[in-house]
């Protein structure tokens, strides 16, 4: 069974969520770049949502955040 996950950012921006699978990571979702709030339905697994402000200019304003998704469970993830 999948699980949820909700993104929450402060803004618009760029972002994605990749699977983390054998050292690699593979894109699974293109974010909303104008949405602040946005729900992803997702199989079990390791992930990490990779995500920028539209305003940033340089990669060091990237935000890199690991998490996981257990079957059957919901979970919130502040990208601030």
């Amino acid at each position: 069974h999948p699980g949820l996950v909700t993104l929450l950012t402060n803004g618009p921006g760029y972002g994605s969520v990749m699977l983390e699978e054998n050292n690699a990571l593979s894109l699974v979702y293109t974010m909303n770049e104008y949405a602040t709030k946005e729900t992803v339905v997702l199989q079990p697994g390791s992930y990490r949502v990779v995500y920028r402000p539209k305003n940033s200019r340089g990669s060091e304003f990237t935000i890199s955040k690991p998490f996981r998704i257990t079957s059957g469970t919901s979970i919130t993830l502040s990208i601030n």
